[in-house]
């Protein structure tokens, strides 16, 4: 969440990110607040007490500021509503969300994967929602990261990865272990897996084994191309495994999308999943890709979210390495993207759409950075049924030109999060979805 400022514009700085640990309370009648206390304002704002007080029977506004606005639309109740039902049954059955972004959601920034917004906004839902004894798996590790900043997870035994990015999988990530023999292996901690791959007539057989183990032999040659296809595995004891991925004979070899980590939550509790793209604009996901166009729609719908949650735009506005798009294009993408969302996975899915906090003006752009954010905005709006959570608020208003006032960039390009901030921004959208 943002920094609150005094009446002058001075930061603060005793009001900071909540603990993980914690859960904001919503405002109670007859309560004593301290200067600073946070709360859920009865509108759903997160809101700080101006000074010390005791609340009367009725809120009143005037005793507080307000740190991050309300989402305007999560109280419609024809909006998330996928989620809240999937929300009401995480005891007996999974509430699963994917969250569809570029490198600020894939974890540019952060100085470990555990530290990355993502894993903080799944942190935060399980803390008030997961079921007692559930513990909760890791979630979807892709065949690879696009940051630079991310670890990879797969590593090489022998023969080659080639990482592909207009194909299938979530974010469009799929690695091609090469046919003859080349092997792949991961460390996990978990009691189950569903590993991902693509069909097609390039792909070849490949096998997985856990620990060493018998492997289990997979034909994925196939004329239809699809993407998601899945190999489960179950029944682990719960603690650290190794898997091991060979392509063993037959076309170009393996098509390795990713896999999802269980760790006893394969039935209950809350899955989060990473499904975005470093550099990627909202014309990428919203025809997917050149080469398969829209192959990765496959991967989400096998994938079975009940919230996708999609934060595009910053690349629209200032990529430096594509054509960058006007926000009228923004618009038209994203409209398509929801579209395709829609009716591509079996059950629809709530959505929510993400403005981007601002970054660094780097010149040349087609257009000021608030048209896009109006255009994202309009986009929720006339559709309906979406959420709509502006980061901008949780951002303190972003970076200031080349200045960051709030210590929250990571290194000095004034467009990455740091620690700080990344455990801001999935802190304040658990938020959202908490009192959605």
């Amino acid at each position: 969440m943002a920094y609150m400022k005094d009446s002058t514009g001075r930061r603060l700085d005793s009001i900071a990110v909540p603990a993980a640990t914690e859960v904001l309370p919503k405002w109670k009648a007859s309560t004593t607040y301290a200067a600073n206390d946070l709360a859920l304002s009865p509108t759903g704002d997160v809101i700080a007490a101006k000074a010390g007080f005791t609340s009367g029977t009725v809120f009143d506004s005037s005793k507080w500021r307000t740190i991050v606005p309300a989402d305007p639309f999560r109280y419609d109740s024809t909006r998330l509503v996928q989620w809240r039902a999937a929300v009401a049954q995480v005891a007996t059955r999974p509430a699963r969300l994917v969250v569809v972004g570029d490198s600020i959601w894939e974890g540019y920034g952060a100085s470990a994967a555990a530290k990355r917004d993502i894993e903080i906004l799944r942190d935060r839902l399980r803390q008030r929602l997961q079921p007692a004894g559930v513990a909760g798996g890791e979630g979807y590790v892709p065949a690879f990261y696009v940051s630079t900043t991310m670890p990879q997870r797969l590593s090489g035994t022998t023969g080659v990865l080639t990482q592909r990015t207009d194909l299938a999988g979530l974010g469009q990530r799929v690695g091609i272990i090469g046919v003859g023999g080349s092997i792949r292996t991961m460390t996990f901690t978990g009691t189950g897996l569903d590993i991902y791959y693509t069909q097609g007539s390039p792909a070849g057989t490949f096998t997985y084994a856990i620990d060493g183990g018998a492997a289990t032999s997979v034909n994925s040659n196939n004329a239809t191309l699809k993407g998601g296809l899945i190999a489960q595995v179950r029944g682990l004891s719960a603690g650290s495994h190794t898997l091991t991925l060979t392509a063993t004979t037959g076309g170009n070899g393996m098509y390795f999308e990713g896999v999802e980590v269980y760790n006893g939550d394969e039935a209950a509790g809350i899955h989060v999943l990473d499904g975005s793209h470093s550099g990627w604009q909202s014309d990428d996901f919203a025809t997917g890709g050149t080469t398969a166009p829209g192959l990765w729609y496959d991967s989400l719908n096998a994938s079975a979210p009940d919230l996708v949650l999609i934060s595009l735009g910053v690349n629209d506005w200032r990529s430096g390495s594509q054509t960058r798009l006007t926000s009228a294009q923004t618009k038209s993408n994203l409209q398509t993207l929801i579209a395709n969302i829609r009716s591509k996975v079996t059950s629809a899915p709530s959505i929510g759409l993400m403005i981007p906090y601002s970054v660094a003006d780097p010149g040349s752009t087609p257009e000021a950075w608030p048209n896009y954010r109006k255009a994202i905005h309009d986009v929720a709006q006339a559709d309906g049924k979406c959420a709509l959570i502006d980061l901008d608020a949780v951002a303190a208003g972003g970076f200031v030109g080349t200045t960051d006032p709030y210590a929250l960039n990571y290194g000095t390009d004034y467009i990455h999060p740091n620690d700080k901030l990344h455990a801001m921004l999935g802190t304040a959208v658990a938020n959202v979805l908490l009192s959605a």
